[in-house]
């Protein structure tokens, strides 16, 4: 009897997955956590604030390759972009034309850049009609600039009050003119805060209703996350510390799942292409043994994969012939 353990690592699961043409659930599951991962990354070192910068994966489509990785943050940020502007706009007498978000399973990465170009356009548009509400030759140089820098995915309230400090900043170059800028500035930063914490909430929450991580027992201090995030994203409530380190955590303990369920589905998909037929199946939560059969053995072999929480693959061959004596402690040692 013989047995080995291998260790596939979160990375090389996001590497395998964007390897894949069209993607399975588990495979959209690992790349949108990383997707989410990586956008959160950006939002705190500045260079996510803005839709606009999401554009790495649509200017690989016009190249022979289109990489997944690229496109699979754009989706995500794009569908959180929608879900905003939706809640925003969903009292609204007239209702913005806004695209579905979309789902990563069972696309290209073709379609998927594809679907990027077009809503980023329609997103686009609905920024540029609130923007018409201020007409920048009424207003000094640098009230233009403090408006051109507000996020485009705030609300209507706070764009008409960001709208409203900038028509009261003077062009002459007062005591007065400075004083309405430094708070039309200040005003316009606290707005592209709030976004950016409303914006992350819309990233964080759909990672948290995966099929795969909804299939597993979370933790009691995850229960209330998934609705929190859902009103703050929808501009509701505000993200506080506390709950910023929570949903990290949450998203953490998410991708754990989806990871595990990206290596059972591979596995099973290796095995059987093999030859060999799987009797059983990983569980999410809690490791469980898969037995390995092929016709040439005869019953004379059996086989086992299993795998632990830290989602190390453990693999183990025994010879069923009974073996005595001296033999049969050295394969009871082994086992």
């Amino acid at each position: 009897m013989s047995s080995a353990g291998i260790v596939i690592p979160p990375g090389a699961t996001v590497a395998a997955s964007a390897a894949i043409a069209e993607l399975t659930a588990a495979a959209a599951g690992v790349l949108t956590v990383w997707a989410a991962d990586v956008l959160a990354v950006r939002a705190v070192e500045g260079s996510g604030g803005g839709g606009e910068e999401e554009v790495a994966g649509r200017s690989a489509v016009h190249n022979s390759e289109v990489i997944w990785e690229d496109v699979a943050v754009d989706v995500v940020g794009l569908n959180a972009r929608i879900m905003m502007v939706a809640d925003r706009t969903s009292g609204a007498s007239t209702a913005a034309v806004l695209p579905k978000p979309l789902s990563l399973t069972g696309r290209t990465a073709a379609e998927a850049a594809r679907w990027c170009r077009e809503s980023e356009r329609l997103l686009d548009a609905e920024v540029r009609i609130a923007r018409a509400w201020f007409r920048a030759e009424d207003a000094s140089p640098e009230a233009v600039a403090a408006v051109q820098g507000l996020n485009p995915d705030a609300d209507e309230q706070a764009l008409l009050s960001v709208l409203e400090a900038a028509r009261t900043v003077t062009a002459r170059e007062t005591q007065e003119a400075d004083v309405q800028l430094r708070a039309l500035r200040r005003l316009a930063a606290t707005v592209n805060v709030a976004v950016a914490d409303h914006r992350l909430a819309a990233q964080r929450w759909p990672v948290l209703g995966d099929s795969a991580v909804a299939g597993g027992r979370s933790p009691s201090l995850f229960t209330d996350v998934v609705v929190a995030l859902r009103d703050i994203a929808a501009g509701r409530a505000r993200l506080k510390p506390a709950l910023r380190s929570l949903s990290s955590e949450a998203v953490a303990w998410a991708g754990d799942k989806i990871h595990q369920c990206f290596i059972a589905e591979t596995m099973r998909a290796c095995m059987a292409e093999l030859g060999y037929h799987p009797d059983g199946d990983f569980h999410v939560e809690v490791s469980a043994d898969v037995g390995l059969s092929r016709p040439e053995w005869n019953g004379e072999h059996s086989a086992e994969i299993w795998m632990d929480r830290r989602g190390m693959l453990y693999g183990r061959l025994a010879h069923e012939t009974a073996v005595h004596g001296e033999a049969a402690l050295r394969e009871r040692a082994v086992a």
